[in-house]
Formats: structure tokens, C-alpha cells, sequence
């Protein structure tokens, strides 16, 4: 995941903000979490632990929403809807 600040845009605020992020790439855990690429508060100043990010991709039918759990300048913990399940 080659993170796009252009790709991720805030649609409510609150407690809980929720986003959408647009992207071309394929999420999986690894590049969500990775370091130089990945949500966390280097990249996407604002987001916080709790917020909500529907992911949709560009191309595809492909759509995963998460929720980060845990947050630090270069990484992220997050549930996703399997977990919720």
C-alpha cells in the first residue's frame, strides 16, 4: 500500500471520526499496518484510536471497513469486520 493522503478524506467528526479511503492497492494487514506506508499519525495526522475508515478500492469491488485500536507514529492496530463478526 502506497499510502495517498489524496485517497483518505473525513466524512463525520465526533467522539468517533469516520473516513473513506480510496486506494488502486490491495490492503491486507501487513500494509496497514506497515511502517512508512501505513495509517498511523505520521501519515494521516488526525486520525485516532477508535476512528472508523472505510476502505473501498479504486477499481474493484473490494470494500473492508476497520477500526484502529491502537496507534503510534508508525504503526497501527486495527479490528476488522471478520473480528466483528
Amino acid at each position: 500500500m502506497a499510502f495517498d493522503a489524496a485517497g483518505m478524506n473525513c466524512i463525520a467528526v465526533g467522539p468517533t471520526k469516520l473516513y473513506i479511503y480510496n486506494t488502486g492497492d490491495t490492503l491486507n494487514s501487513t500494509t496497514v499496518k506497515a511502517t512508512t506506508y501505513g495509517f498511523n499519525s505520521t501519515n494521516c495526522p488526525g486520525l485516532a484510536v477508535g476512528d472508523i475508515i472505510l476502505c473501498a478500492h479504486a477499481t474493484a469491488t473490494l470494500f473492508a471497513p476497520i477500526r484502529i485500536t491502537a496507534m503510534t507514529a508508525t504503526t497501527c492496530t486495527y479490528t476488522g469486520i471478520t473480528a466483528l463478526a
